[in-house]
């Protein structure tokens, strides 16, 4: 008698494909299936909810970073091409920004505002940053952190220089030491409180803008802790980012302290 091997037998009286080629067939399915595996406890859906995407030690190549966006990555090593107001004081990977004597208004930014070709601060190409940044002192001050620049300085270098655009921004302010989540609309000021931070401890800020949405995330932390959706930035700025700290009562003392820096938008 004839030895039949099972793969080779049909599913069944009306159906005539092999097994075989009906196992073949689930198989193609599910590979060209993108949720597969993406149930909860599975491979892809852990290595996409985990908090760290895991990879091998030195598996994965600069080449892989996106090639559609400026990314500029600073420890404070360098203060070439920032402008700047006070004194600095440098330390390994970290930089403190000092007002003192007859000043009341520290800052530090940058930005080119000589070069029409320059890269500008563009709400079209989602703009996003992250600082970590420790105010040693918690009254009679204002601190901004932000992509873009502070309205007074903004002010005054759009006084001299008519044809820049400084009215938009977004980021962080500290008022004394309470901290808000900051941003403008056509120069207009918006913010929101965020309540339980210590500023005098070296914080990370970041702030995502999402062009396409659109709107502003905050965070502080790690932690999300304010989405803006309303009167959103809509003004380019020739400057990209800006430290700036006011001693509201008078002259004296302040300073800012900041560990590393980092901006992305697309190209």
């Amino acid at each position: 008698m004839a030895i039949i091997c099972w793969g080779n037998l049909a599913k069944s009286a009306d159906d005539t494909q092999r097994i075989e080629q009906s196992i073949q067939g689930y198989v193609e399915e599910h590979n060209e299936n993108v949720n597969a595996h993406q149930i909860e406890g599975s491979s892809l859906y852990m290595h996409r909810v985990n908090e760290i995407l895991d990879h091998l030690d030195g598996s994965v190549n600069l080449q892989k970073l996106p090639i559609d966006k400026i990314i500029v990555i600073s420890s404070f090593e360098s203060t070439d091409m920032w402008f700047y107001q006070g004194s600095f004081a440098h330390s390994l990977f970290n930089l403190y920004l000092i007002m003192g004597g007859a000043k009341n208004m520290a800052y530090l930014y940058t930005g080119d505002f000589t070069n029409s070709d320059s890269i500008k601060l563009d709400f079209s190409k989602n703009p996003a940053f992250q600082t970590s940044v420790a105010i040693p002192q918690d009254a009679d001050q204002e601190v901004f952190i932000i992509a873009g620049i502070e309205p007074t300085e903004g002010a005054r270098l759009k006084g001299l220089f008519p044809t820049i655009s400084v009215d938009d921004s977004f980021g962080f302010k500290v008022v004394d030491d309470a901290l808000y989540a900051y941003w403008t609309k056509s120069g207009v000021v918006h913010t929101q409180s965020i309540a339980g931070i210590d500023i005098t401890n070296l914080n990370i800020y970041r702030a995502v803008y999402y062009s396409s949405t659109p709107k502003i995330e905050f965070y502080v932390n790690g932690v999300l802790k304010y989405t803006a959706t309303a009167n959103l930035p809509d003004t380019n700025n020739n400057f990209l980012f800006d430290y700036s700290i006011f001693n509201t009562v008078g002259n004296g003392d302040r300073n800012l302290h900041m560990a590393d820096f980092w901006l992305q938008m697309d190209r």
